[in-house]
């Protein structure tokens, strides 16, 4: 793939709808009220429609087939729990405020992104086995989020009380 292919499929729709939201928020340029009360309409509406899709695509999962690939518990235990205590102990090691490091593990400790195989069908739409394991991270990752999300907590709790 050439340069100017990558640049093509990089400008999509969404991407450049984050620059123009960055612009518009940098710029502080207001909108009409019939814009502004869309979009902070569709803004609540995305969590939802989003757990909506995650709990449609776990309640379709093959969850046998999942944990049958090795890369799903790796990338899975990476996400979960790797990533979070590598933020932990640099951020403790750099002396941030404890509120600060609860607050932002939390980030790196969630699962991972529900469009990772969505974002694989885009920019390689040959990778059929890709896109099934990625979707087996997804599904993996939110499940064992329900309980790495509360041994987390009890970690920090621990950490700075």
């Amino acid at each position: 793939m050439d340069v100017k292919e990558t640049v093509k499929k990089f400008l999509c729709a969404p991407v450049i709808a984050v620059f123009i939201g960055l612009a518009l928020y940098a710029f502080r340029i207001p909108l009409p009220a019939v814009v502004s009360t869309t979009l902070e309409t569709i803004g609540t509406m995305a969590s939802p429609l989003g757990l909506m899709l995650c709990g449609a695509i776990i309640a379709d999962a093959d969850l046998r087939s999942a944990v049958k690939h090795p890369s799903v518990l790796l990338v899975t235990a990476c996400r979960l729990l790797v990533i979070p205590a590598l933020a932990v102990l640099l951020f403790r090691l750099a002396g941030v405020k404890p509120e600060i490091i609860r607050s932002t593990m939390y980030y790196f400790a969630m699962p991972v992104a529900s469009l990772t195989p969505t974002f694989l069908l885009r920019y390689d739409p040959e990778a059929a086995e890709a896109r099934t394991v990625a979707g087996y991270i997804v599904v993996a990752s939110t499940l064992f989020c329900v309980l790495t999300i509360p041994l987390w907590t009890i970690v920090l709790d621990k950490l700075f009380t």
